[in-house]
């Protein structure tokens, strides 16, 4: 049985993350979660935690004098150079770094599987002692925002997608942007897309066939960052309505442009068609895209997008920009339609577009979505390519 340490940071991290890591452990693998822990959860049974306390110094100090005796014994020369590597560190990151590593030098993953391309950072210093092979997820951001801006995380890319034995790239689209960085790697790229949970995510087959709000409802559920482009949304929805065309726009989320966002949507007047209502639990987000007519994502980057993907599952027509895993993600003309990002005028024609739709190919559009989420996007099927990913390793 494999030993794959699903490397975060912090456990649980995000919905995807953490749905793939109780995926595999209840397929044969050996799922390691190391890091601080946030809390668990019955669901979490069959994983495996060598975790530290998120509050506990008490618990956290114990923890780590227990790993430094069971690796000064059971390998005093690694053990030794370990803390030679970590001198000179401030107190806080000699502590933190022996929380991670020294548990790992002492279970041993077979696979150390890095979720973020900037976690790298943390076992860059470690690579001579560390006997895991390393594979390196692409999921949006980090590549496509930061390797291209800060000349220290575009070296970051190219050690860590160097060092890798394989890169997981969530799409073409992120696939295409490392070779601008580090085409040497190319052989060792493997496209996985996100998946989500079809069972959590599935509608009746009745209500597939319902005609739209009138008012029309749009939806959108992300961060409020300004990766996601939710301003070009607002202002496209201000022509939507100056055209005397009627609907309601909720924005599920919370996020740095909050006020921002806020202040955009009372100086447009648009108070009385669009509401932000913060964080919401996964049922409470399923519920909400159930009873809306569109789903509306215009970022300016981005990886893929589960919440697209979810969409889809319940039936949602989906309109999103062009950037990245975006246009792979939906069926122009099928499942939605696709948007040149930061085009507001170009959105609020297919406001217009999903107003004016007949039924009947409004219905249709709802079944497409809701096909394509199960033939594509099936996290049953995901888990059973990265079963064979950790394999050929």
């Amino acid at each position: 049985m494999k030993k794959v340490a699903l490397y975060t940071g912090a456990y649980p991290n995000t919905t995807f993350i953490t749905l793939l890591a109780r995926s595999l452990a209840s397929h044969n693998i050996e799922v390691h979660i190391y890091g601080r822990l946030l809390m668990k959860t019955k669901e979490d049974g069959k994983l495996k935690f060598f975790t530290f306390s998120n509050k506990n110094l008490v618990y956290n100090l114990m923890f780590l004098l227990r790993y430094v005796v069971l690796n000064v014994f059971s390998d005093y020369k690694t053990t030794k150079k370990f803390f030679k590597l970590i001198r000179g560190q401030s107190n806080y990151n000699q502590f933190k770094q022996s929380l991670i590593i020294l548990p790992m030098l002492y279970h041993k993953p077979d696979i150390i599987h890095v979720q973020w391309l900037k976690a790298y950072g943390f076992f860059k210093p470690f690579k001579s002692i560390l006997s895991s092979k390393i594979i390196l997820s692409l999921r949006g951001v980090q590549l496509s925002v930061s390797s291209f801006l800060y000349p220290k995380y575009r070296e970051l890319t190219i050690e860590a997608t160097n060092h890798a034995a394989i890169i997981h790239s969530i799409s073409d689209d992120l696939t295409n942007k490392l070779m601008e960085i580090n085409p040497d790697v190319k052989n060792k790229i493997l496209k996985i897309n996100p998946a989500i949970d079809l069972n959590f995510f599935t509608l009746p087959s009745a209500k597939l066939n319902r005609g739209k709000n009138k008012p029309l409802k749009i939806i959108s559920v992300c961060r409020l960052y300004w990766i996601k482009g939710l301003e070009y949304a607002i202002i496209a929805l201000k022509e939507v309505i100056d055209d005397g065309i009627d609907f309601e726009y909720t924005i599920v989320g919370s996020g740095d442009m909050k006020e921002e966002l806020q202040f955009l949507i009372y100086d447009l007047n648009l108070d009385s068609n669009i509401k932000m209502v913060g964080d919401l639990s996964p049922k409470e987000v399923r519920e909400y895209l159930k009873t809306s007519d569109v789903f509306l994502l215009p970022s300016v980057e981005e990886g893929f997008s589960n919440a697209v993907i979810e969409a889809q599952a319940l039936g949602l027509p989906c309109l999103v920009s062009d950037t990245e895993g975006l246009k792979e993600n939906i069926e122009h003309g099928k499942t939605g339609f696709v948007f040149k990002r930061r085009n507001s005028t170009e959105i609020a024609e297919y406001i217009k577009r999903f107003v004016d739709m007949e039924r009947v190919e409004y219905a249709s559009m709802k079944h497409n979505a809701v096909r394509r989420a199960k033939e594509h996007f099936d996290v049953k099927n995901q888990i059973t390519e990265f079963i064979r990913m950790y394999e050929s390793v």
